[in-house]
């Protein structure tokens, strides 16, 4: 399988080491939206996950690094679920060092995950979440070809507060018509 879809700004790649997985998965996970990791992946299984197989590669939860294309360290790293048999629709997301934010990363991310998924895999959707307050999420799903679908109500609870979840998706059919397409690059394109 192809991992490493790149365009002019953004890479989508493989973790180097467990040591860039660690520094970008916690410093994202234990910053401002430090719900989506603490609880799930203690440095013990995410060292497991690391050993096992890259972090990459098997059914369910995945994650890759996401590096500019103009400098050598990730900036981010992308979820991508990969499916199970007889599944037909997986998600993703995207999760930038603040310094990366307001650049159009994340929708060029978005469109490598897409296009990584649906080229490699027979599904008919790709949906992802974000908290109904990160305006800029909401927006970035709407630039890379993604539709809205509807409100997932009290999605988690931050300090001490429900929070809804809106979930956007894109259908096969949609995602082989985007205009962004023919500037999405498969290949080893990092040192």
């Amino acid at each position: 399988m192809q991992t490493n879809y790149y365009n002019e700004r953004i890479r989508l790649r493989p973790f180097r080491s467990f040591d860039e997985a660690q520094e970008i998965v916690f410093a994202l996970g234990l910053m401002d939206f430090g719900h989506w990791l603490p609880e799930y992946w203690s440095l013990q299984s995410l060292r497991g996950f690391y050993e096992r197989d890259g972090m990459f590669g098997h059914p369910g939860p995945n994650f890759m690094a996401l590096e500019r294309q103009d400098g050598a360290a990730a900036c981010g790293y992308m979820y991508l679920e990969l499916p199970r048999v007889g599944q037909v629709a997986c998600e993703i997301g995207t999760m930038l060092l603040p310094q990366h934010h307001g650049l159009g990363l994340g929708v060029d991310a978005k469109q490598l995950g897409m296009s990584l998924l649906f080229e490699h895999y027979p599904l008919q959707r790709v949906f992802a979440k974000t908290l109904a307050s990160n305006t800029p999420a909401l927006k970035s799903m709407l630039r890379c070809g993604m539709q809205y679908r509807g409100v997932w109500r009290g999605f988690m609870v931050r300090g001490g507060r429900r929070m809804d979840a809106h979930i956007y998706d894109i259908l096969r059919e949609q995602w082989q018509a985007q205009p962004w397409l023919g500037r999405v690059s498969r290949g080893a394109n990092y040192a």
